[in-house]
């Protein structure tokens, strides 16, 4: 594992996961065996998606790691901000 583990968004998980805590939620970057490193999300560890496919089969879980912490940019954290204020907006009215 490279600098990505030094990052504060970056902890241990499990046996030989790791967790990225990052503005648009938790990810959880695991070895899935035969299918290579995964990423996850959620209490039940739903295999995360993107426009490209399933985020799975990569050789190592530092690629993963900073492909998450390099889309945690400054516009996805107002993103999430704006879209918790919506949020919060429509359940209280404020």
């Amino acid at each position: 594992m490279s600098d990505t583990a030094t990052d504060p968004r970056v902890s241990p998980f499990g046996g030989d996961g790791w967790e990225v805590s990052t503005s648009q939620g938790v990810y959880r970057v695991l070895n899935s065996g035969l299918m290579g490193w995964g990423v996850y999300t959620g209490q039940n560890l739903d295999l995360v998606f993107t426009d490209s496919g399933p985020a799975i089969g990569a050789e190592n879980a530092d690629d993963l790691i900073r492909a998450l912490l390099d889309n945690d940019t400054p516009a996805a954290q107002a993103a999430a901000s704006d879209q918790q204020d919506q949020t919060d907006d429509d359940t209280d009215g404020m």
